[in-house]
């Protein structure tokens, strides 16, 4: 009876994690709220997690057209002072292994220090690559 009883919870368990992943997998709620995340790692200077959650080839262009591999924004997250990064109106579409989200996002420095534009528009490519949702892209817009 113990053996049943284990094995029926093992294999629950098993199924919920599997149907967590496949409900992840195309819910645009769960991207919305991975995408903020990423930037709260921001804040923090996490970037231990954001590593993690950031997809080898990761490339981020900024709205002036400078651009960052992983590593050298990881290097500028780490000495950063932003004091917020909050986004708005997110949108995300869903493709085989890949979702793209795009929004709004707010932007301020720590210290009274201003940003070039604190609010930009955003375009965001997530790669679902072993099991997990990673960003590989984001493409900044500013808006004259």
């Amino acid at each position: 009876m113990r053996l049943i009883i284990s094995f029926v919870t093992i294999l629950f368990l098993f199924n919920s994690v599997l149907m967590g992943q496949q409900n992840n997998k195309t819910d645009s709620s769960f991207i919305i709220q991975l995408n903020q995340e990423i930037d709260n790692y921001v804040l923090k200077r996490d970037t231990a997690s954001l590593a993690k959650l950031y997809a080898e080839g990761f490339v981020l262009k900024h709205g002036d057209s400078r651009t960052d591999r992983k590593s050298a924004w990881l290097t500028a997250v780490a000495k950063s002072n932003y004091s917020v990064r909050q986004h708005d109106s997110v949108k995300v579409e869903f493709h085989t292994n890949v979702a793209i989200a795009k929004g709004k996002m707010l932007v301020q420095k720590s210290g009274g220090e201003t940003t070039a534009v604190p609010y930009r528009s955003y375009i965001r490519l997530f790669i679902f690559r072993n099991n997990r949702w990673q960003l590989l892209s984001h493409h900044t817009i500013y808006h004259q």
